[in-house]
């Protein structure tokens, strides 16, 4: 499984330009970024540190005078999901803490948007398979089901 993970770490670095991002047809902004951190520092990869710094830099590149993020350039309003999931792997990276200015800015602005509440499903999945959000009640499979091997049926 870690060679797997490593494989695929490898080749968002390789496949990364110059400015930090990737130009996959698929590229949601930030939201890789963040998601790379997260599973970086989840799995404590530790040789990835490098990228950490440079996708910490580019997350907060992208934030809007607000404080919030979106999701796309021609979003009206910050994307609430986004902006939970950027705060989330700031505080992963290392590089932010909770107390920092630019931090208090993106929690006030996650309020504003109507707070963890409002969230897409993704983000709250996120939150609950990194522990930082019960397990919903309202899924009909309990995460746990993500641990049997793909032979189950």
């Amino acid at each position: 499984m870690n060679d797997v993970i490593h494989g695929i770490i490898e080749r968002l670095r390789k496949d990364q330009q110059e400015d930090g991002s990737w130009g996959y047809a698929f590229d949601t902004g930030i939201k890789t970024d963040c998601y790379t951190i997260i599973l970086i520092k989840t799995l404590h990869l530790t040789e990835y540190e490098n990228l950490v710094e440079k996708l910490v830099k580019r997350i907060e590149s992208m934030q809007s005078k607000s404080g919030g993020f979106k999701l796309y350039r021609d979003e009206k309003e910050d994307n609430l999901s986004l902006t939970i999931e950027a705060y989330v792997a700031l505080l992963y990276s290392g590089y932010r803490r909770a107390q920092d200015l630019s931090m208090t800015t993106i929690e006030n602005r996650i309020r504003k948007l109507g707070g963890l509440a409002k969230a897409d499903m993704f983000t709250k999945v996120l939150l609950a398979t990194t522990g930082h959000l019960d397990w919903p009640k309202l899924f009909p499979i309990p995460v746990e089901f993500i641990l049997l091997p793909p032979s189950f049926p």
